[in-house]
Protein backbone atom coordinates (compact mmCIF):
# COMPACT_ATOMS: atom_id res chain seq x y z
CA UNK A 1 0.00 0.00 0.00
CA UNK A 2 1.21 3.40 -1.08
CA UNK A 3 1.54 6.07 1.50
CA UNK A 4 -0.77 8.37 -1.02
CA UNK A 5 -3.53 5.57 -0.35
CA UNK A 6 -3.54 5.73 3.13
CA UNK A 7 -6.43 7.87 5.06
CA UNK A 8 -5.45 9.63 7.58
CA UNK A 9 -5.87 8.71 11.55
CA UNK A 10 -8.45 10.98 13.36
CA UNK A 11 -7.22 12.84 16.37
CA UNK A 12 -7.20 11.36 19.90
CA UNK A 13 -8.74 14.94 21.44
CA UNK A 14 -9.76 17.36 18.47
CA UNK A 15 -8.85 20.74 18.41
CA UNK A 16 -11.19 21.75 15.72
CA UNK A 17 -14.96 20.30 15.08
CA UNK A 18 -14.40 17.50 12.75
CA UNK A 19 -14.35 18.50 8.75
CA UNK A 20 -18.07 17.17 8.35
CA UNK A 21 -21.14 17.79 11.20
CA UNK A 22 -24.29 16.96 10.23
CA UNK A 23 -27.25 19.96 10.37
CA UNK A 24 -30.15 17.74 10.72
CA UNK A 25 -31.37 16.53 14.46
CA UNK A 26 -33.69 14.19 15.28
CA UNK A 27 -36.42 16.53 16.23
CA UNK A 28 -37.02 17.25 12.70
CA UNK A 29 -38.29 14.02 12.22
CA UNK A 30 -41.43 14.96 14.12
CA UNK A 31 -42.18 16.99 11.35
CA UNK A 32 -42.40 14.49 8.37
CA UNK A 33 -46.38 15.55 7.78
CA UNK A 34 -45.76 17.69 4.26
CA UNK A 35 -42.02 17.21 4.31
CA UNK A 36 -41.66 16.63 0.80
CA UNK A 37 -43.90 19.01 -0.74
CA UNK A 38 -42.23 21.75 1.32
CA UNK A 39 -39.02 20.05 0.39
CA UNK A 40 -39.66 20.13 -2.99
CA UNK A 41 -41.06 23.92 -2.67
CA UNK A 42 -37.38 24.65 -1.46
CA UNK A 43 -35.33 23.37 -3.93
CA UNK A 44 -37.04 24.75 -6.78
CA UNK A 45 -36.89 28.20 -5.31
CA UNK A 46 -33.33 27.91 -4.60
CA UNK A 47 -32.16 26.33 -7.59
CA UNK A 48 -34.21 28.25 -10.07
CA UNK A 49 -35.59 25.12 -11.57
CA UNK A 50 -39.61 24.39 -12.68
CA UNK A 51 -39.65 20.43 -12.09
CA UNK A 52 -37.90 18.72 -9.27
CA UNK A 53 -38.05 14.16 -8.57
CA UNK A 54 -37.50 13.37 -5.05
CA UNK A 55 -34.94 9.93 -4.81
CA UNK A 56 -33.36 8.08 -2.22
CA UNK A 57 -29.72 9.17 -3.25
CA UNK A 58 -28.84 11.00 -6.37
CA UNK A 59 -27.30 8.02 -8.34
CA UNK A 60 -30.80 7.17 -8.81
CA UNK A 61 -31.22 10.35 -10.86
CA UNK A 62 -28.56 9.95 -13.34
CA UNK A 63 -30.18 6.20 -13.64
CA UNK A 64 -33.47 7.67 -14.92
CA UNK A 65 -31.69 10.45 -17.18
CA UNK A 66 -30.08 7.22 -18.57
CA UNK A 67 -33.31 5.47 -19.06
CA UNK A 68 -35.50 7.89 -19.57
CA UNK A 69 -34.05 10.23 -22.12
CA UNK A 70 -31.88 6.94 -24.02
CA UNK A 71 -28.12 8.20 -23.02
CA UNK A 72 -26.82 4.80 -23.00
CA UNK A 73 -24.26 4.82 -25.65
CA UNK A 74 -21.09 8.13 -24.93
CA UNK A 75 -20.52 10.27 -22.03
CA UNK A 76 -17.95 12.62 -21.12
CA UNK A 77 -17.00 13.05 -17.07
CA UNK A 78 -14.17 13.22 -14.86
CA UNK A 79 -11.60 10.39 -13.14
CA UNK A 80 -12.61 12.60 -10.17
CA UNK A 81 -15.92 11.03 -9.12
CA UNK A 82 -18.00 9.26 -6.30
CA UNK A 83 -17.60 5.26 -7.22
CA UNK A 84 -20.91 4.61 -6.82
CA UNK A 85 -22.31 6.76 -9.19
CA UNK A 86 -19.59 5.74 -11.27
CA UNK A 87 -20.69 2.50 -11.07
CA UNK A 88 -24.36 3.14 -12.18
CA UNK A 89 -22.41 4.62 -15.31
CA UNK A 90 -20.59 1.52 -16.02
CA UNK A 91 -23.30 -0.95 -15.91
CA UNK A 92 -26.15 1.04 -18.08
CA UNK A 93 -23.38 3.61 -20.21
CA UNK A 94 -21.34 1.92 -23.13
CA UNK A 95 -18.46 3.90 -23.15
CA UNK A 96 -17.28 6.77 -20.13
CA UNK A 97 -14.56 9.47 -21.86
CA UNK A 98 -12.37 10.77 -18.72
CA UNK A 99 -11.48 14.06 -18.99
CA UNK A 100 -8.24 15.44 -16.78
CA UNK A 101 -9.21 18.26 -13.98
CA UNK A 102 -8.17 21.89 -13.12
CA UNK A 103 -6.62 22.40 -9.92
CA UNK A 104 -9.82 23.19 -8.34
CA UNK A 105 -10.72 19.60 -9.32
CA UNK A 106 -13.44 20.55 -11.69
CA UNK A 107 -13.07 19.19 -15.50
CA UNK A 108 -11.08 20.83 -18.12
CA UNK A 109 -13.14 22.44 -20.24
CA UNK A 110 -10.97 22.18 -23.07
CA UNK A 111 -9.54 18.65 -22.29
CA UNK A 112 -13.09 17.94 -22.30
CA UNK A 113 -14.32 19.38 -25.62
CA UNK A 114 -10.88 17.38 -26.98
CA UNK A 115 -12.86 14.09 -26.12
CA UNK A 116 -16.64 14.70 -27.78
CA UNK A 117 -17.04 12.16 -30.57
CA UNK A 118 -19.97 11.70 -33.08
CA UNK A 119 -20.84 9.09 -30.44
CA UNK A 120 -20.88 11.77 -27.06
CA UNK A 121 -24.48 12.00 -25.79
CA UNK A 122 -23.66 13.52 -22.51
CA UNK A 123 -21.22 16.00 -20.65
CA UNK A 124 -21.39 15.62 -16.83
CA UNK A 125 -19.61 18.40 -14.89
CA UNK A 126 -19.69 17.93 -11.18
CA UNK A 127 -18.93 20.97 -8.96
CA UNK A 128 -16.37 19.72 -6.84
CA UNK A 129 -15.81 19.94 -2.86
CA UNK A 130 -18.73 23.44 -3.55
CA UNK A 131 -16.15 24.76 -6.63
CA UNK A 132 -18.56 25.71 -9.40
CA UNK A 133 -17.57 24.10 -12.49
CA UNK A 134 -17.06 26.32 -15.89
CA UNK A 135 -20.56 25.90 -16.61
CA UNK A 136 -21.11 28.99 -18.83
CA UNK A 137 -17.78 27.23 -21.57
CA UNK A 138 -19.87 24.04 -20.62
CA UNK A 139 -23.13 25.01 -21.59
CA UNK A 140 -21.81 26.88 -24.93
CA UNK A 141 -20.04 23.56 -25.96
CA UNK A 142 -23.15 21.07 -25.22
CA UNK A 143 -25.39 23.19 -27.17
CA UNK A 144 -23.03 23.75 -30.54
CA UNK A 145 -22.38 19.72 -30.14
CA UNK A 146 -26.18 19.26 -29.36
CA UNK A 147 -25.26 17.25 -25.94
CA UNK A 148 -26.78 16.81 -22.94
CA UNK A 149 -25.60 18.59 -20.15
CA UNK A 150 -25.71 17.20 -16.43
CA UNK A 151 -25.17 19.28 -13.49
CA UNK A 152 -23.15 16.88 -10.27
CA UNK A 153 -24.85 19.52 -8.31
CA UNK A 154 -24.29 17.18 -4.97
CA UNK A 155 -21.68 19.16 -3.37
CA UNK A 156 -23.38 23.14 -4.47
CA UNK A 157 -26.20 24.47 -2.27
CA UNK A 158 -28.67 26.46 -3.75
CA UNK A 159 -29.16 30.38 -4.22
CA UNK A 160 -25.68 30.56 -6.06
CA UNK A 161 -25.91 32.20 -9.50
CA UNK A 162 -23.39 32.63 -12.21
CA UNK A 163 -24.04 35.31 -14.77
CA UNK A 164 -27.68 35.40 -13.25
CA UNK A 165 -28.84 31.82 -13.45
CA UNK A 166 -28.63 29.62 -10.42
CA UNK A 167 -26.25 26.80 -10.73
CA UNK A 168 -28.06 24.15 -10.50
CA UNK A 169 -30.05 25.17 -13.87
CA UNK A 170 -27.32 25.53 -16.48
CA UNK A 171 -27.58 21.49 -16.90
CA UNK A 172 -30.50 19.94 -18.87
CA UNK A 173 -30.79 18.26 -15.78
CA UNK A 174 -28.96 17.96 -12.73
CA UNK A 175 -28.79 15.83 -9.39
CA UNK A 176 -28.57 16.61 -5.96
CA UNK A 177 -27.98 14.74 -2.55
CA UNK A 178 -28.81 15.35 1.07
CA UNK A 179 -26.53 12.93 2.57
CA UNK A 180 -24.85 14.61 5.67
CA UNK A 181 -21.54 15.44 3.87
CA UNK A 182 -23.42 17.27 1.36
CA UNK A 183 -24.80 20.81 1.81
CA UNK A 184 -27.85 19.82 3.35
CA UNK A 185 -26.33 17.65 5.86
CA UNK A 186 -29.12 15.38 6.01
CA UNK A 187 -29.81 11.52 6.10
CA UNK A 188 -29.37 10.14 2.51
CA UNK A 189 -31.68 10.99 -0.03
CA UNK A 190 -31.39 13.26 -2.90
CA UNK A 191 -33.49 14.96 -6.33
CA UNK A 192 -33.33 15.39 -10.45
CA UNK A 193 -34.23 18.53 -11.21
CA UNK A 194 -34.81 19.97 -14.53
CA UNK A 195 -36.21 23.27 -16.54
CA UNK A 196 -36.95 21.05 -19.50
CA UNK A 197 -40.58 19.78 -19.53
CA UNK A 198 -39.68 16.87 -21.72
CA UNK A 199 -37.12 15.39 -19.29
CA UNK A 200 -39.34 15.58 -16.55
CA UNK A 201 -42.12 13.38 -18.34
CA UNK A 202 -39.47 11.20 -19.36
CA UNK A 203 -38.12 10.40 -16.34
CA UNK A 204 -41.43 10.19 -14.79
CA UNK A 205 -42.45 7.52 -17.05
CA UNK A 206 -39.80 5.43 -15.66
CA UNK A 207 -41.08 1.98 -12.93
CA UNK A 208 -39.92 3.66 -9.29
CA UNK A 209 -39.76 1.60 -5.89
CA UNK A 210 -40.90 3.23 -2.92
CA UNK A 211 -38.81 4.32 -0.44
CA UNK A 212 -36.99 1.89 1.81
CA UNK A 213 -38.16 2.29 4.91
CA UNK A 214 -35.42 -0.25 6.77
CA UNK A 215 -32.61 1.50 5.04
CA UNK A 216 -33.79 5.05 6.45
CA UNK A 217 -34.10 3.96 10.09
CA UNK A 218 -30.69 2.23 9.26
CA UNK A 219 -28.67 5.68 7.98
CA UNK A 220 -30.55 7.56 10.93
CA UNK A 221 -28.85 5.29 13.27
CA UNK A 222 -25.80 4.94 11.91
CA UNK A 223 -25.10 8.92 10.61
CA UNK A 224 -26.56 9.91 14.66
CA UNK A 225 -23.65 7.45 16.23
CA UNK A 226 -20.81 8.16 13.82
CA UNK A 227 -21.58 12.44 13.89
CA UNK A 228 -23.50 13.57 16.30
CA UNK A 229 -22.18 11.22 18.85
CA UNK A 230 -18.89 10.84 17.29
CA UNK A 231 -16.97 12.23 20.21
CA UNK A 232 -18.23 10.51 22.35
CA UNK A 233 -18.44 7.32 20.81
CA UNK A 234 -14.79 7.27 19.92
CA UNK A 235 -13.91 7.67 23.43
CA UNK A 236 -15.24 3.72 24.20
CA UNK A 237 -12.55 0.95 24.10
CA UNK A 238 -13.87 -1.05 21.75
CA UNK A 239 -14.01 1.86 19.12
CA UNK A 240 -10.32 2.74 19.43
CA UNK A 241 -9.78 0.76 16.01
CA UNK A 242 -11.73 3.54 14.36
CA UNK A 243 -9.32 6.45 14.79
CA UNK A 244 -6.51 4.65 12.94
CA UNK A 245 -5.21 5.00 8.80
CA UNK A 246 -6.92 2.97 7.27
CA UNK A 247 -6.42 1.89 3.22
CA UNK A 248 -8.86 4.43 1.78
CA UNK A 249 -8.14 2.88 -2.06
CA UNK A 250 -9.38 -0.54 -0.48
CA UNK A 251 -12.37 0.54 1.20
CA UNK A 252 -13.25 2.54 -1.97
CA UNK A 253 -12.97 -0.12 -4.29
CA UNK A 254 -14.91 -2.50 -2.32
CA UNK A 255 -18.16 -0.95 -3.75
CA UNK A 256 -18.29 -3.29 -6.75
CA UNK A 257 -19.28 -2.77 -9.93
CA UNK A 258 -21.31 -6.00 -9.87
CA UNK A 259 -23.72 -3.99 -7.38
CA UNK A 260 -26.02 -2.16 -10.11
CA UNK A 261 -25.98 -4.96 -12.64
CA UNK A 262 -29.74 -4.01 -12.31
CA UNK A 263 -30.93 -0.61 -10.44
CA UNK A 264 -34.06 0.37 -9.13
CA UNK A 265 -34.87 3.69 -8.11
CA UNK A 266 -36.69 5.06 -5.47
CA UNK A 267 -38.64 7.46 -3.74
CA UNK A 268 -37.10 9.38 -0.72
CA UNK A 269 -38.66 8.61 2.71
CA UNK A 270 -40.31 11.74 4.41
CA UNK A 271 -38.17 11.22 7.39
CA UNK A 272 -35.44 11.90 5.17
CA UNK A 273 -37.16 14.75 3.33
CA UNK A 274 -37.69 16.50 6.95
CA UNK A 275 -34.53 16.48 7.91
CA UNK A 276 -33.36 17.82 4.48
CA UNK A 277 -35.66 20.33 4.33
CA UNK A 278 -34.11 21.79 7.80
CA UNK A 279 -30.60 21.68 5.48
CA UNK A 280 -31.68 23.40 2.69
CA UNK A 281 -33.55 26.19 4.12
CA UNK A 282 -30.41 26.65 6.16
CA UNK A 283 -27.79 25.92 3.40
CA UNK A 284 -27.72 30.06 2.38
CA UNK A 285 -26.37 30.71 5.62
CA UNK A 286 -24.38 28.21 6.07
CA UNK A 287 -22.64 28.83 2.72
CA UNK A 288 -21.78 32.44 4.08
CA UNK A 289 -20.44 31.13 7.30
CA UNK A 290 -17.96 29.01 5.06
CA UNK A 291 -17.45 31.78 2.38
CA UNK A 292 -15.93 33.59 5.50
CA UNK A 293 -14.03 31.07 7.56
CA UNK A 294 -12.52 30.41 4.07
CA UNK A 295 -11.66 33.63 3.25
CA UNK A 296 -10.22 34.09 6.65
CA UNK A 297 -8.12 31.33 6.58
CA UNK A 298 -6.80 31.96 3.10
CA UNK A 299 -5.57 34.98 4.25
CA UNK A 300 -3.72 33.31 7.31
CA UNK A 301 -1.80 30.32 4.85
CA UNK A 302 -1.15 32.82 1.57
CA UNK A 303 1.99 33.60 3.21
CA UNK A 304 3.23 30.13 2.39
CA UNK A 305 4.30 29.02 -1.43
CA UNK A 306 4.13 25.81 -0.52
CA UNK A 307 0.67 25.49 -0.61
CA UNK A 308 -2.05 25.53 -3.75
CA UNK A 309 -5.16 27.51 -2.02
CA UNK A 310 -8.40 27.08 -3.20
CA UNK A 311 -9.90 29.79 -5.06
CA UNK A 312 -13.19 31.68 -6.22
CA UNK A 313 -14.18 33.96 -9.07
CA UNK A 314 -17.67 35.12 -10.59
CA UNK A 315 -17.36 32.75 -13.44
CA UNK A 316 -16.53 29.76 -10.76
CA UNK A 317 -17.88 30.66 -7.31
CA UNK A 318 -16.43 28.38 -4.67
CA UNK A 319 -19.29 28.24 -1.62
CA UNK A 320 -16.23 25.87 0.30
CA UNK A 321 -18.20 22.74 1.31
CA UNK A 322 -14.57 21.55 1.58
CA UNK A 323 -11.37 23.29 1.99
CA UNK A 324 -9.29 21.54 -0.06
CA UNK A 325 -5.03 22.68 -0.13
CA UNK A 326 -2.65 20.88 -2.27
CA UNK A 327 0.80 20.77 -1.25
CA UNK A 328 3.65 21.58 -3.60
CA UNK A 329 6.07 18.49 -4.03
CA UNK A 330 8.25 16.85 -2.18
CA UNK A 331 5.73 17.38 0.56
CA UNK A 332 3.91 14.15 1.44
CA UNK A 333 0.28 14.95 2.32
CA UNK A 334 0.43 11.58 4.66
CA UNK A 335 3.23 13.15 6.60
CA UNK A 336 1.33 16.19 7.43
CA UNK A 337 -2.18 14.78 7.79
CA UNK A 338 -0.37 12.48 10.50
CA UNK A 339 1.52 15.28 11.99
CA UNK A 340 -1.74 17.44 12.43
CA UNK A 341 -3.78 14.39 13.78
CA UNK A 342 -1.13 14.86 16.56
CA UNK A 343 -2.17 18.28 16.93
CA UNK A 344 -5.61 17.59 17.81
CA UNK A 345 -6.67 18.48 13.82
CA UNK A 346 -8.62 16.36 10.83
CA UNK A 347 -7.70 15.72 7.69
CA UNK A 348 -8.73 13.62 4.84
CA UNK A 349 -8.74 13.22 1.17
CA UNK A 350 -11.49 12.03 -1.11
CA UNK A 351 -12.14 10.24 -4.56
CA UNK A 352 -9.59 7.60 -5.83
CA UNK A 353 -9.32 8.74 -9.57
CA UNK A 354 -11.44 6.15 -11.08
CA UNK A 355 -9.23 5.60 -14.14
CA UNK A 356 -7.01 3.04 -11.53
CA UNK A 357 -10.01 1.37 -10.07
CA UNK A 358 -11.71 -2.05 -11.11
CA UNK A 359 -13.82 -1.98 -13.31
CA UNK A 360 -12.83 1.15 -15.10
CA UNK A 361 -9.14 0.58 -16.57
CA UNK A 362 -10.54 0.49 -20.09
CA UNK A 363 -12.10 3.63 -19.87
CA UNK A 364 -10.70 5.88 -22.75
CA UNK A 365 -9.10 8.84 -21.36
CA UNK A 366 -7.24 11.75 -21.76
CA UNK A 367 -3.63 12.71 -20.31
CA UNK A 368 -4.44 11.83 -16.77
CA UNK A 369 -1.12 12.93 -14.96
CA UNK A 370 -2.92 16.62 -13.55
CA UNK A 371 -5.67 14.41 -12.05
CA UNK A 372 -3.04 12.00 -10.40
CA UNK A 373 -1.17 15.25 -9.07
CA UNK A 374 -3.91 17.19 -7.67
CA UNK A 375 -5.22 14.04 -5.98
CA UNK A 376 -1.94 12.85 -4.74
CA UNK A 377 -0.94 15.44 -3.33
CA UNK A 378 -4.42 17.05 -1.94
CA UNK A 379 -5.52 17.17 1.58
CA UNK A 380 -9.06 18.37 3.64
CA UNK A 381 -8.56 20.37 6.43
CA UNK A 382 -11.41 21.86 8.40
CA UNK A 383 -12.99 25.31 7.98
CA UNK A 384 -17.00 24.41 8.24
CA UNK A 385 -19.41 26.75 9.88
CA UNK A 386 -18.45 25.50 13.57
CA UNK A 387 -15.03 26.77 13.26
CA UNK A 388 -13.44 30.01 15.48
CA UNK A 389 -11.27 32.15 13.70
CA UNK A 390 -9.42 31.31 17.18
CA UNK A 391 -9.73 27.62 15.78
CA UNK A 392 -8.43 28.60 12.22
CA UNK A 393 -5.55 30.32 13.87
CA UNK A 394 -4.25 27.54 15.77
CA UNK A 395 -4.76 25.62 12.08
CA UNK A 396 -2.93 27.55 10.19
CA UNK A 397 -0.27 27.95 12.72
CA UNK A 398 -0.03 24.19 12.94
CA UNK A 399 -0.16 23.70 9.56
CA UNK A 400 2.33 26.13 8.42
CA UNK A 401 4.98 25.21 11.35
CA UNK A 402 5.15 21.77 9.38
CA UNK A 403 5.98 22.99 5.75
Amino acid sequence: MQNSEVMPPLPQKYKLPPIVNPIWHLSNLTKSSGACEKLKESIRDQYGVKHCMLLDRARSGLYLLIKGMGLSEEWISTSFMHRPASVVLKNFVKTIRLASIYQDFNIDVEDCESLITPQTQVIMASHIYGKAADVTRLREISDKNNIFLIENAVHMPGGIDVNGRRLGSWGDASILSFNVDKPAGAILGGALITNRDDVWEAVNAQPMGESNKKECWNRIYNSYLSYHLKHLVLKLPRTQHLREAKDGVKIIESFSVDKYKTYTPRTIHPLQAAAATRGIRQSLENCRKRIKNAEYLSGLLAQSDKLILPTTSPECPNTYLYYPIILKKPLNRHDIAVKLCDMGIETKWRYYPMHLQPGFTDCPSSDMSKTMEYWEQHLLIPCGVKCTESQLKYLADSLLSLL
